[in-house]
C-alpha cells in the first residue's frame, strides 16, 4: 500500500547580498541539505513534487534545480560557489529536479514543480542530501532564510 510523505529543509544563507550568477549553488555557508530521514519500512520512493520558497520581498524570479544524493557530497560546495559534479560525488548522485520559474508573492518567493515522478534508490528511512541551484541567477537579501519541500510516496 502507497503512502505519502514530505521531508523539509530550512537554511540561512549567509549576511551579504553577493548577487548568484547561473547555475550557483543557494544555501547556508555550507550548502549541503540535509532531508531527515523517516519512518517508514525502508522501501524505494518516488518524488512526486518539489517546492522551494525564499524568505526575500525582492523578486528572485529564477528556476531552481534540487541536485539529489545519497550521502552528505565530499565537494562541500557552498553558498554561492558554481556547482560541480566531481567524480567523488557521481557515485552517489541521484539525479535532480526542477521548478518554474519562482513567482513574487510580496515577502515571499515560491517556486514549485510540476508533477515530477523522479524515482529515488535510496531506503525510505534513510536521510538523502542536495544542493539548491539556481539556473538564471538572482540577487538574494542578505542573511534571508530558504526552505525546500519535497513531496514523496513510497510503498
Amino acid at each position: 500500500m502507497e503512502h505519502t510523505f514530505y521531508r523539509t529543509v530550512t537554511f540561512t544563507r549567509p549576511a551579504n547580498t553577493t548577487a548568484y550568477t547561473a547555475l550557483d549553488v543557494v544555501g547556508a555557508t555550507a550548502a549541503a541539505l540535509a532531508f531527515p530521514a523517516t519512518s517508514g519500512i525502508g522501501s524505494p520512493f518516488i518524488i512526486k513534487s518539489l517546492d522551494v520558497q525564499i524568505n526575500q520581498a525582492t523578486a528572485a524570479a529564477t528556476v531552481f534545480r534540487l541536485h539529489l544524493y545519497s550521502v552528505t557530497p565530499g565537494s562541500a560546495l557552498g553558498d554561492n560557489a558554481a556547482f560541480d559534479l566531481p567524480a567523488g560525488d557521481q557515485p552517489y548522485y541521484l539525479g535532480y529536479a526542477d521548478t518554474a520559474s519562482a513567482v513574487d508573492l510580496g515577502v515571499i518567493n515560491f517556486a514549485t514543480s510540476a508533477v515530477l515522478n523522479k524515482g529515488v534508490m535510496v531506503a525510505e528511512s534513510a536521510s538523502i542530501f542536495g544542493y539548491l541551484q539556481c539556473i538564471t541567477g538572482f540577487t538574494p537579501e542578505s542573511g534571508i532564510t530558504g526552505t525546500v519541500t519535497i513531496y514523496c510516496e513510497g510503498n
